[in-house]
């Protein structure tokens, strides 16, 4: 509240559960947004928020969002103005002045980086941050492999086709692209085609940032009968990753369950259940699109119980 009892005004606001990388909280020249790295509940939070004690209108953390999540109060749609008191409230729960970060990161004299040669192994989310991080330091390259003819790994595999707002990270990550110093070295198999001493041999370092290809199982009888298949399959079916190409999964039953309620999970749900005219403007796999449409599933079932009918849709003529 200001002198005379009135709220604070708050010129930017997160408007919805983000990505949470941080990109914003470094951008911002005021250090406003909370909480931090090294702070308490960094990582834990559903969304970052921004203190309308101390923001100051500059749009830094909006330009840096990378899921346009950040908006200024006077964009704010009807649906989103709630949001100004979800991240008012935050502060009022923690002020940022009681609160001591975990760790502290001293400053460091940054070193003579001019004709520093580094390999990125992974041109995924991580490995493209990797490769922006090191192409802040002057005189520095970067080569980031992948075996994939294409870049972005999960931002382009690993994301629902009808999030597409999530997607344009995608457009950051050609912002990366255009810096001086960048190069991709794609369809290029570390350990087949290239060998680690082959990475260090041309390069001063190796940065390896590659995720887990293959899912987890889970140990639990029937998982390998006929109609079971893990969320790491069927996302990336339904996204045209090479490697799943030619998979093919049964859509023959009225009912499916996803065991999970995570987001991925949810993903899952919303697919199997969602109208296929609406996933034809996605860019969802056009063979994953024609399964859908010859569906019969109508209603699917996480484990938290949510069920998500739908109206039938026809078959292919």
């Amino acid at each position: 509240m200001n002198v005379n009892g009135e709220p604070l005004p708050m010129p930017y606001v997160v408007t919805r559960s983000c990505c949470a990388d941080a990109s914003c909280v470094l951008a911002c020249p005021v250090n406003c947004i909370h909480p931090a790295p090294g702070e308490p509940g960094f990582g834990q939070t559903d969304m970052l928020y921004v203190d309308p004690r101390t923001c100051v209108d500059c749009g830094a953390c909006t330009t840096a969002c990378p899921v346009d999540a950040l908006k200024p109060h006077t964009k704010l749609t009807e649906g989103e103005l709630p949001f100004l008191e979800i991240n008012r409230a935050y502060y009022d729960a923690f002020p940022h002045a009681d609160r001591t970060p975990m760790a502290l990161v001293p400053l460091q004299r940054r070193a003579e980086t001019t004709g520093l040669r580094v390999a990125v192994v992974g041109a995924g989310p991580a490995g493209l941050f990797a490769a922006d991080e090191l192409l802040r330091h002057p005189g520095t390259s970067v080569t980031v492999y992948d075996r994939l003819p294409t870049p972005y790994g999960l931002a382009r595999a690993g994301v629902a086709p009808d999030h597409q707002d999530t997607k344009r990270v995608t457009e950051l990550f050609r912002a990366i692209e255009g810096q001086p110093g960048f190069s991709y070295r794609l369809n290029t198999r570390i350990g087949h085609d290239l060998h680690h001493e082959d990475l260090v041999r041309d390069h001063h370092a190796v940065v390896y940032a590659v995720g887990a290809a293959t899912d987890r199982r889970l140990g639990i009888e029937g998982e390998d009968l006929p109609g079971s298949a893990s969320a790491t399959d069927f996302v990336a079916w339904y996204n045209g990753h090479p490697d799943h190409d030619g998979a093919a999964h049964p859509l023959d039953a009225e009912r499916a369950v996803v065991v999970g309620n995570g987001n991925v999970a949810l993903d899952v749900a919303r697919i199997l259940t969602a109208e296929p005219d609406a996933l034809a403007r996605t860019d969802i796999s056009d063979r994953a699109l024609a399964a859908l449409r010859a569906s019969r599933v109508r209603e699917s079932s996480s484990s938290a119980g949510a069920d998500r009918p739908r109206p039938p849709s026809p078959c292919p003529s």
